[in-house]
């Protein structure tokens, strides 16, 4: 059965001239309506230089034309004269079947009315048969614009993310398809679409622009079933149709650099600045907060951009002491953002234009813990905090009256609490005072109670009771992950962390793995049949937890998605046949295996791994069942 293709057509308006540098859409799902039909939001951004008026966007669905409002996001810098605009709509889609959103308007270059805008969006809500979810789009930061020296021909990954793991395709986009407005193919300008890195020779322009499409494609054969009960089959092969498509159009800028080191004058992000791809949990309600630090010792770093939410703060400062700039970017997410993954993508700009790396981190946003109580007519107020080692309920005094902290206990009543002013205060280390451990399989949940009583060392009440149950949850998975380059190149390293979980991934000299190899001795250097010594541990105060490490797989590039791949291990099974595993504690996993390479002359090897925690006493966890040889 054929599927029914909408076309969703929109135009981009403007009042006065403007100097677009880019666009781009995405859209998320928000759910089905009482009325059956699908919610989608498109969210909007664009940058322009050297201006402050704010484009309008128009969009049409179904017959019905409307515009789209957008506003000046917060951390536009007027002095370098880039401007960043945003904005969201609604649309309520008759199904959940595949449609397509297009995009035009007028213009990169107001100064030539013949460098039209053109872009296409392609929506598939379908439920997947791996995930049991709505399918989702790829993610990409909001603003492509890369400015590089020409003379430091480094090749540059574009910050694109699946939140479905699916693997993602970059390609120019195509007029037949109404996908890009120039289409310009530009001489010395490679685009490798399998790791979405592009490179570039100084044979082209100083500057123009970069019309691409991001698609996602399943990494095994899976079926898609709609709302009426219809399915259909998606495939993994490069002929196939993608799940979704989503535009990403942006400029480029080439400069010249008396130095290619970075720290010079390409900004380098501090050790103190979030990973790429890190993966943070934010919860509903509580201000997330994280920094970014950047040097540039031969120039000064003028701004970091960053780009994310429309309602995200940044505050930016350079310190002249230690030539570095210092921002803090700060959002609190709403039950809006519940269930989907919030990028934050930031670069580094210095007074002369040269750019950083563009870095990003994924934010997951769960809900606040509920806090439940058996208090009635009314609610008890409170919140609580969740950190790595402890957790802290604040409970409003006029919402509970009489209750202190000299009539309430925890489950362990030797355990005291403290009040000010307004809040009854229960702090905590998550393996103190009576907390009870939880494994539900994706979250390791840590539990406590606070209780009112009569008089102490009393065990019955004739009073009503207060009950205030609260807890913490912490997402047990995430991902880790190495390289080893056979004969000569240098070895990448970095630990990654999930949640209020940290996990590192470290390289030793000899199987006692008592020395884990000096980064000054890099870069590392192993002959093929080397046998290579590796440790995975949570670093976590923690008592009772247990490490389980689930798979871990090869691939001749960084990229988890990558088609090319050789699993190391399986379903905590070990799939090659050097795999050594080394008896250690329940936080540590320690195993080795003799170094190879990828036929076909990769220079590289990377290794992921994804990794679970388990509450150490639990029978029904994966943790406890060990392999699972299939």
């Amino acid at each position: 059965m054929a599927l029914l293709v909408l076309l969703v057509s929109l135009s981009i308006l403007s009042a006065e001239s403007q100097y677009l540098m880019g666009e781009t859409v995405t859209f998320l799902n928000k759910g089905r309506n009482p009325n059956g039909t699908f919610q989608v939001e498109f969210q909007y951004e664009a940058a322009n230089y050297g201006f402050v008026n704010q484009p309008t966007i128009k969009y049409c669905y179904n017959g019905d034309c409307y515009h789209m409002g957008t506003e000046l996001l917060k951390d536009s810098d007027s002095q370098i004269e880039i401007y960043l605009f945003g904005g969201s709509t609604v649309i309520n889609a008759l199904s959940d079947k595949p449609f397509d959103v297009s995009f035009s308007g007028c213009c990169w270059n107001d100064d030539d009315p013949t460098s039209k805008l053109q872009f296409m969006t392609h929506v598939d809500l379908g439920v997947r048969s791996d995930t049991g979810l709505p399918n989702r789009p790829p993610i990409t930061a909001s603003i492509l614009i890369v400015s590089v020296p020409f003379n430091c021909p480094t090749p540059i990954k574009l910050p694109v993310f699946d939140p479905d793991g699916d693997r993602v395709r970059c390609r120019f986009g195509q007029s037949i398809n109404n996908e890009c407005g120039l289409c310009n193919q530009i001489s010395g300008f490679t685009l490798n679409e399998t790791t979405c890195e592009i490179s570039f020779s100084d044979s082209f322009g100083w500057s123009g622009t970069l019309e691409l499409v991001i698609e996602d494609f399943p990494q095994q054969d899976i079926t898609l079933t709609y709302s009426d009960g219809s399915s259909v089959s998606k495939g993994n092969s490069p002929t196939d149709e993608p799940l979704s498509k989503i535009p990403f159009q942006g400029s480029y800028y080439l400069l010249e650099s008396s130095s290619c080191s970075l720290g010079d004058y390409i900004p380098l992000f501090l050790d103190s600045t979030p990973l790429n791809e890190e993966r943070i949990t934010a919860f509903v309600g509580s201000q997330f907060e994280f920094n970014i630090i950047a040097r540039a010792s031969l120039s000064q770093v003028s701004d970091i951009m960053v780009t994310g939410p429309l309602n995200l703060n940044k505050s930016f400062q350079f310190d002249t002491m230690t030539r570095t700039g210092n921002a803090t970017v700060m959002w609190t997410p709403s039950e809006n953002d519940v269930g989907n993954y919030i990028p934050f993508w930031f670069t580094a700009l210095t007074v002369e234009g040269y750019q950083s790396e563009i870095r990003c981190i994924i934010v997951n946003v769960v809900p606040k813990t509920p806090i439940m109580t058996t208090m009635t007519p009314s609610n008890i107020e409170a919140n609580i905090e969740c950190t790595e080692t402890t957790m802290s309920l604040f409970v409003l005094k006029s919402s509970v009256p009489g209750l202190n902290e000299y009539n309430s206990r925890l489950n362990d009543p030797t355990c005291t609490m403290t009040s000010n002013l307004s809040h009854l205060i229960a702090s905590l280390s998550l393996n103190s005072c009576g907390t009870e451990i939880q494994d539900n399989g994706t979250a390791i949940i840590f539990q406590n109670e606070i209780s009112s009583f009569d008089y102490p060392n009393q065990i019955i009440s004739r009073a009503n009771q207060v009950e205030i149950p609260f807890s913490c949850a912490y997402p047990n998975t995430g991902q880790v992950s190495a390289s080893f380059s056979p004969h000569k190149a240098d070895y990448k390293f970095y630990e990654a962390g999930f949640g209020t979980f940290t996990f590192l991934f470290e390289f030793y000299d000899s199987s006692d793995f008592t020395s884990i190899i000096d980064l000054s001795e890099y870069p590392l250097k192993v002959e093929l049949g080397q046998m290579l010594y590796m440790g995975i541990s949570v670093d976590s105060s923690l008592e009772n937890i247990k490490l389980f490490v689930d798979t871990c797989r090869s691939m001749p590039h960084d990229d988890p998605n990558d088609s090319i791949y050789y699993d190391i291990i399986s379903n905590g099974c070990g799939k090659d046949d050097t795999v050594m595993i080394f008896p250690t504690n329940q936080t540590q996993f320690n195993f080795g295996l003799e170094a190879y390479s990828f036929i076909g002359g990769y220079p590289q090897v990377f290794i992921t791994c994804s990794v679970i925690l388990c509450d150490a006493d639990s029978p029904d966890t994966r943790c406890s069942q060990g392999c699972i040889d299939s």
